[in-house]
């Protein structure tokens, strides 16, 4: 048993199976605890998780400099690469500088190779952990610059158990979610930095998205780099701190659902997280040709208005109905159709399966205990759709560059899309969850689109499998047939086009049924909010 003066108040303290005991702490001293990872009230006391976050904030309210780390001058290295803009050669010297760092940057300002050059600097073994669809192009970015680094590219499920001098978390939106597999282990991994190798250690993590559907995502990614950094101990005190919250009772059950954020606290989060969090914006740093927005209004005909509302009344619930109008704007509906038998996957050899509730293994009610099943595939049935010819008109007006990026929100959009530009003449390359190919399948599909010999090529995608890392500025035009709700998805895919080396950027929206415009301004209410975050007050 110790005794601890936090923010002025003495408080005895004692530590017990991994958590601190704070007896007749001062009620003072009440809001600072109840904060901490693990907090709990019990028999008239406040006890937390004994752990290094919660250390930090206790020496932060004794009075220590803890922040001082942060908050140092930036130094000067040598060695970085001479091929560096000003702003990469900040980011590089910011990082080898202050070790644990979070990158807030625009895609396409390059800091990539910002961060390989620190690394160059820095020496040792490096993990470089980013999206599974992303690992060969950073691989290829580092074949690229001749990268002369120890760097192990990994993807977020496949985390190595080794201890390297640093890691960096690219895309770290990926590890929004404290409680996933991935977060876990990005978490475990650069815990193991700190321990093995102290302030000497490095944990980089960037994203070009960094908050994409709430301003919550921060509070995983800052927690990876520097646990402590933020005063909440959970993301759950973090959303009590930062929405409006009211307490909701459903079966018997409470609980405090979400109302509205609010946006003095949402705003003031750009200056916690100074020190930690750098913010790099294009426009300010590179003289790139702005982004231009079109929006191409596709007039529905009055029988497949008549469809839609027949879908509405048919749906058994407000998500179907949308999930079913926004295929339908896209020209086409899913169908789920019988297919012959297959084997059954809920019960054993014997068709038997095992009932809890009984304790005892009775046939199947899947398959009654036959051990077969009626198969269900899923067929695309195409309506007539007037974005098929807009889309035509802008593969005509993409002529002169031979190069455009479509993106569209479902599979069977994608295929239709891809028809539609081989019957016009154009090859496609095809990324979504089915993987990443191109017609002339001997060859990478980034060769392909890099093929100058090739006078027509499409890169057909959805946002999430094809609009994360690579880089197309070859194409002036993005096109989006269609969204789905992932605000990362639709910031990700515009900034393929939009980075360096590129000459213009269009983005067109086609909008079809009023269900496009739905999605579309559901994305830019999580944008608004995302750069908010950062301390820009977009409208």
């Amino acid at each position: 048993m110790t005794t601890l003066t936090l923010n002025g108040y003495k408080t005895t303290v004692y530590s017990k199976r991994k958590r601190l005991y704070f007896p007749g702490a001062a009620f003072a001293l009440k809001d600072e605890l109840k904060a901490m990872a693990g907090s709990t009230w019990k028999d008239n006391m406040w006890s937390v998780k004994d752990c290094g976050r919660n250390w930090f904030q206790l020496r932060c309210l004794m009075g220590e400099p803890v922040y001082d780390w942060f908050d140092q001058p930036i130094k000067e290295h040598e060695g970085l690469r001479p091929e560096l803009y000003e702003h990469q050669r900040d980011l590089a010297n910011l990082l080898l500088t202050k070790h644990f760092q979070i990158w807030a940057a625009d895609m396409g300002v390059g800091k990539s190779l910002a961060a390989q050059s620190a690394i160059e600097v820095a020496g040792g073994e490096w993990y470089w952990v980013c999206p599974a669809k992303a690992v060969p192009n950073i691989r290829r970015e580092l074949n690229k610059w001749d990268c002369t680094a120890r760097i192990h590219v990994c993807s977020y499920d496949k985390i190595p158990e080794g201890t390297p001098l640093g890691v960096v978390f690219d895309e770290h939106q990926k590890v929004k979610n404290p409680e996933t597999d991935r977060a876990v282990a990005a978490q475990a991994l650069a815990d193991r930095i700190r321990a093995e190798h102290g302030m000497n250690g490095f944990v980089l993590s960037m994203s070009g998205t960094w908050a994409p559907k709430s301003p919550l995502d921060w509070w995983s990614p800052c927690e990876i780099v520097w646990p402590g950094f933020l005063r909440e101990g959970s993301i759950e005190r973090f959303r009590a701190r930062l929405a409006n919250l009211e307490l909701t009772q459903t079966g018997g059950v409470k609980f405090n659902d979400f109302v509205s954020w609010k946006e003095d606290e949402v705003a003031f989060l750009d200056e916690r997280l100074k020190g930690l969090a750098t913010r790099v914006r294009k426009d300010e740093c590179l003289d790139l040709p702005e982004k231009t927005y079109r929006t191409i209004e596709c007039k529905p005909s009055e029988s497949l208005l008549r469809v839609k509302n027949a879908l509405c009344e048919l749906a058994p619930s407000a998500i179907q109905a949308l999930i079913w109008c926004r295929e339908l704007s896209d020209g086409f509906q899913y169908k789920q159709m019988p297919d012959g038998l297959t084997e059954c996957p809920h019960c054993d050899e014997n068709g038997n399966m095992w009932y809890p509730e009984t304790e005892q293994y009775l046939p199947c009610a899947q398959c009654g205990g036959s051990r077969q099943i009626e198969k269900i595939v899923r067929e695309v049935y195409e309506v007539p759709c007037p974005k098929d010819e807009a889309l035509v008109g802008l593969l005509e007006e993409c002529e002169p560059t031979g190069r455009i990026v479509i993106f569209a929100g479902f599979q069977g959009s994608l295929d239709k899309i891809a028809r539609i530009c081989r019957q016009n003449g154009w090859e496609v390359i095809q990324c979504d969850g089915r993987g990443f190919r191109a017609d002339d399948r001997k060859l990478d599909p980034l060769d392909v689109w890099h093929d100058s010999e090739r006078p027509r090529v499409a890169y057909v995608a959805h946002p999430i499998s094809g609009g994360v890392s690579q880089t197309l500025v070859e194409s002036q035009k993005a096109v989006f047939y269609s969204n789905d709700f992932n605000a990362e998805g639709r910031s990700q895919a515009e900034d393929r086009i939009h980075r360096i080396g590129c000459k213009a950027a269009e983005i067109v929206d086609l909008v079809h049924l009023d269900t496009d415009l739905k999605v579309r301004n559901a994305l830019k209410e999580n944008r608004r909010l995302e750069l908010m975050t950062m301390g820009e007050l977009a409208g």
